[in-house]
């Protein structure tokens, strides 16, 4: 018998029939070909690739934690009106609703060990999952781009504790509505550079990063809030009195505070949506679950305490609420211009600079890179498509979004509006509606009447629920930019965010999918009947599905170098094709 030269699942086979088969365990898939429906970042994980522990879950959720998107949230909030028991309030419900979200969008991807492209075809359709996949590998342009940008003003703050006025002295030769100095120019050109080598590394092997960063960034962060906190005397009762801009009242507080919830979902959503592309990679499905949850919820709630309390601090010291560690740096800078704070301060930028380009890693360019391999998987790989969006993320001018804390936050908000919608079908798809039951072979197959083919490949159930979820939402996106002009109604609506975008969506894709029922599985039609993850437990194969040659139903996108399972003895195997 040849060898077969596809991906087999062979998990779920007992060594008596791997035997009698006489085909051996596939470790890689490498050589399984490319179409326009696979490759070998599309399908399932090997077990060689799953490599991710539980401990490198919780060492990414510290890592990740510390970089400076995040860092601005809890003092952006500070800035805008709220105390610091009201950004508490804020920060710590909309930690605790990520965390359950994460968890819930990590189980389908460690379960079935497939990303966030591949996944999503099961809900939205095999031509439907493209719009999506275009649509956050777009925000991840965007967000890949602010994340350098971040960076890069970090960098610049290590470059001047380093050479002082012979970095700040820099004459300017750009006018200013390039929004930018020559100065920054450089420095982001600098950091832009230096994540070349590192997103030219396979997401399965770069797990390495994040205890590394866990280990070299967080105290000297922790060091900058210790000292921002101890000079300014530690009085919590002037921090939350203190307040250097008009105060929130009444009802304006309340949407004040739900717009900060909404504000902390729009940093973490982004890790949200990715968690596929992540858990797939897991040594098994417990080790991407609740541990990395709470984790979250204990760092991220942790990262924001400290944010918060040194905005506080900063704004008792220099009287001005700074939503941004640079400019909070800066201030030390200016007040303190000795070697002892030119060293605190270049150990801080730095770290936070290291910190934020490990995030930018694994919140945008793994993402996009899967995005690019869902869209495009012929040409694209992962590594090519992280290749494409380094490119674009110099191409874009993301120092434009980030004039104000008022549009920072809006523009935190507006990835919820865009992208939260897509959660609801998703979920309600697989907890609800299958219970767990993808049949991952379907999703590779794109024949018409296949189980996830809906209509002409788009599942239009899932697609008016996104913009119902989109729709209640979207307008109030313009009154972050442009005050007063959208009604108070639609700002407040986009206050709710993700929570009403994500809601919303999932009922009405229910609602829409009982009234217009679509077939739950190959082996049960209209409706499930399997128990709750019977499939997921089983890495979403049927016992009868395996070998699974990934070409089968596929043969009009078939690769040629992918040879046929030769032998009588696989006759009648569901799905496979013998010569």
């Amino acid at each position: 018998m040849q060898k077969l030269k596809g991906f087999a699942t062979f998990n779920n086979m007992s060594t008596r029939n791997r035997k009698e088969l006489s085909l051996p365990q596939i470790d890689t898939v490498e050589d399984i070909g490319s179409t326009q429906w696979y490759n070998k970042d599309l399908v399932p994980a090997s077990v060689k690739l799953r490599k991710w522990k539980m401990h490198t879950y919780v060492f990414f959720w510290w890592a990740s934690s510390f970089n400076q998107a995040e860092w601005s949230i809890g003092s952006s909030l500070i800035a805008v009106g709220l105390t610091f028991r009201q950004s508490m309030v804020s920060v710590c419900i909309g930690a605790l609703l990520c965390a359950l979200a994460m968890v819930l969008a990590a189980r389908p991807g460690a379960k079935l060990h497939i990303g966030y492209p591949t996944l999503l075809r099961s809900s939205f359709g095999m031509w439907g999952s493209k719009i999506f996949v275009t649509m956050r590998g777009a925000v991840a342009i965007v967000w890949f781009g602010v994340q350098t940008y971040f960076a890069s003003t970090l960098f610049a703050v290590a470059l001047r504790c380093i050479f002082g006025h012979k970095w700040t002295d820099i004459p300017n030769h750009l006018p200013e509505s390039a929004g930018i100095t020559s100065q920054g120019l450089v420095a982001f050109f600098l950091v832009w550079l230096l994540q070349g080598p590192l997103i030219l590394i396979h997401p399965s092997r770069i797990y390495w990063l994040w205890p590394l960063k866990g280990i070299f960034v967080p105290p000297a962060v922790i060091g900058f809030f210790i000292w921002a906190v101890t000079r300014a005397g530690a009085d919590w009762v002037t921090f939350d009195t203190n307040i250097t801009v008009a105060p929130a009242h009444g009802a304006a507080l309340g949407w004040a505070i739900v717009n900060g919830i909404n504000s902390v979902m729009g940093t973490l959503s982004p890790m949200i949506l990715n968690q596929p592309d992540i858990a797939r990679y897991a040594r098994k499905p417990e080790d991407a679950g609740w541990p990395q949850g709470i984790s979250m919820l204990i760092i991220k709630t942790l990262m924001f305490f400290f944010s918060i309390s040194t905005a506080c601090a900063t704004r008792v010291l220099y009287g001005q609420a700074y939503w941004n560690m640079w400019d909070q740096l800066d201030a030390v800078l200016d007040t303190n211009w000795n070697a002892t704070a030119r060293t605190g301060c270049f150990f801080v930028a730095i770290s936070m600079c290291l910190g934020t380009i490990g995030t930018n890693l694994s919140a945008n360019s793994i993402p996009f890179g899967a995005d690019m391999t869902g869209l495009l998987p012929r040409y694209l790989t992962i590594v090519r498509g992280q290749i494409i969006v380094w490119i674009l993320g110099f191409a874009i001018v993301p120092w434009k979004f980030l004039t104000s804390a008022a549009k920072f936050i809006t523009f935190l908000g507006s990835y919820t509006v865009l992208m939260g919608a897509v959660l609801g079908p998703l979920w309600a798809d697989y907890y609800i509606l299958r219970k767990g039951n993808i049949h991952v072979p379907s999703l590779f197959d794109a024949e018409a009447g296949s189980l996830y083919w809906f209509a002409h490949g788009f599942n239009w159930r899932a697609i008016l629920a996104w913009c119902a979820g989109t729709g209640l939402t979207i307008s109030g996106i313009a009154e972050g930019y442009n005050p007063n002009s959208v009604s108070v109604v639609a700002v407040n609506l986009y206050s709710l965010g993700w929570i009403l975008s994500v809601s919303t969506s999932a009922v009405v894709y229910l609602v829409l999918s009982f009234v217009f029922p679509v077939p739950i599985s190959p082996a049960s039609g209209f409706k499930a009947t399997e128990p709750y993850e019977y499939l997921a437990n089983k890495e979403g194969f049927y016992d009868e599905d395996l070998p699974w040659n990934v070409t089968s139903g596929t043969e009009n996108y078939r690769d040629e170098s992918i040879t046929e399972i030769q032998g009588s003895e696989l006759d009648g195997v569901k799905g496979e094709k013998v010569s």
